[in-house]
């Protein structure tokens, strides 16, 4: 069987040894046929006073709905850090200076 993407498929499994099978199987588990999603493209930045936006088009999901964007920092040390808040992509604001 080859799995289609986009598809959620539903597996179960039952146990067996040389006296033979268990009884019943296990729970049913479903998975969807999907990878993570493709970067974002045309990427641009706009600095305004303390304010970044930074703003871009979706690429492909590859099958399953994109739940969060992480948006990662250069710090004055040159380590890269993660903001402190996520966008989950219904609002532009992702941090606002007090």
């Amino acid at each position: 069987m080859q799995a289609t993407a986009g598809v959620t498929y539903t597996f179960r499994y039952s146990i067996k040894n040389i006296i033979g099978f268990a009884i019943g199987y296990s729970p049913e588990i479903e998975i969807k046929c999907a990878m993570a999603p493709l970067p974002p493209v045309s990427v641009t930045t706009t600095v305004s006073g303390k304010n970044v936006l930074i703003q871009w088009s979706p690429s492909s999901d590859n099958f399953d709905t994109v739940i969060r964007f992480n948006i990662e920092i250069k710090d004055y040390t040159g380590l890269w850090v993660h903001s402190i808040q996520t966008c989950d992509g219904s609002s532009v604001q992702i941090r606002q200076d007090n």
